[in-house]
C-alpha cells in the first residue's frame, strides 16, 4: 500500500536473513544475560539460607548445652532498659567514671 506522499506504509526488512539472525543475536544474547541474573539471584538466596541454618544449628547447640545468657551485674543497662554485655558494661562504666579535664570538658 503506498501512501499519498509516495512511502509505503509497511517496512521492508533489507534482507530475511540478516533481520533473523540478527533478530536472533539479540534473542540468545538476552537469554544468556537472563541466566546469568538468576545465578546471581540463586546463589544469593542459597547464602541467605545458609546463614539462617548456621545460625539455627548454633542456637540448637547452645539449648542442647544448656547455655543461658549471662546475668548483667546491677547498673549494668543503657538507657531504656537494654542489658549490655558483661565487655560493655564495663566499657560503659569506666565511662561514666571519666571526669572531664580543660574546657569544655576536653582532654587537656
Amino acid at each position: 500500500m503506498k501512501l499519498p506522499w509516495g512511502k509505503s506504509a509497511e517496512p521492508s526488512p533489507k534482507t530475511p536473513a540478516e533481520t533473523t539472525e540478527a533478530r536472533l543475536d539479540r534473542l540468545e544474547s538476552q537469554q544468556r544475560q537472563l541466566q546469568l541474573e538468576w545465578q546471581d539471584t540463586y546463589e544469593r538466596v542459597m547464602r541467605a539460607l545458609r546463614r539462617l541454618n548456621k545460625r539455627a544449628q548454633d542456637e540448637a547447640a547452645r539449648e542442647a548445652e544448656g547455655h543461658q545468657t549471662p546475668q548483667m551485674p546491677l547498673g549494668a543497662s543503657i538507657s531504656g532498659g537494654l542489658a549490655l554485655d558483661p565487655i560493655s558494661a564495663a566499657i560503659m562504666a569506666r565511662r561514666n567514671r571519666a571526669v572531664p579535664t580543660g574546657p569544655n570538658g576536653g582532654g587537656g
